[in-house]
C-alpha cells in the first residue's frame, strides 16, 4: 500500500515539474526582452512558486491520507490485541475452575 502511494506521488510532483517548467519556458520566450533581468525572472519567479505550493498541497494531502489509514489500522490491531487478551484471560480461567473442579 505504501508503494501505491509513493508511486502515485512521484507521478503526481513530476507532472507539476513538468508543467511549472513548460509555464517556465513559455513565459521566458515571451518576456524575454533582451537584457532586462526583471522581466525575465519575474515570470519564472511566480511560476516556480505556485509549482512549489501545489506539490506542498499535494504532498500535505497524500500525508493526511497516510496518517488517517495509519490510524485507523492502529486501531484495528489495538482492537484485535485486546479482544485477544480478553479471550485468554477467560480460557486461563475456566481452565483453573475445571482443574479445581476435577480434583
Amino acid at each position: 500500500m505504501g508503494n501505491k502511494i509513493s508511486t502515485k506521488l512521484s507521478r503526481a510532483i513530476l507532472s507539476v515539474l513538468l508543467f511549472a517548467s513548460f509555464c517556465a519556458q513559455a513565459q521566458q520566450d515571451k518576456f524575454h526582452l533582451g537584457g532586462n533581468e526583471r522581466t525575465e525572472t519575474g515570470p519564472m519567479l511566480i511560476w516556480s512558486g505556485v509549482a512549489f505550493g501545489v506539490a506542498f498541497i499535494l504532498l500535505l494531502i497524500f500525508k493526511l491520507r497516510y496518517d488517517k489509514k495509519k490510524r485507523a489500522e492502529l486501531k484495528e490491531q489495538m482492537k484485535a490485541t485486546a479482544a485477544r487478551h480478553r479471550t485468554s484471560q477467560t480460557r486461563s480461567t475456566s481452565s483453573r475452575t475445571r482443574g479445581s473442579a476435577a480434583s
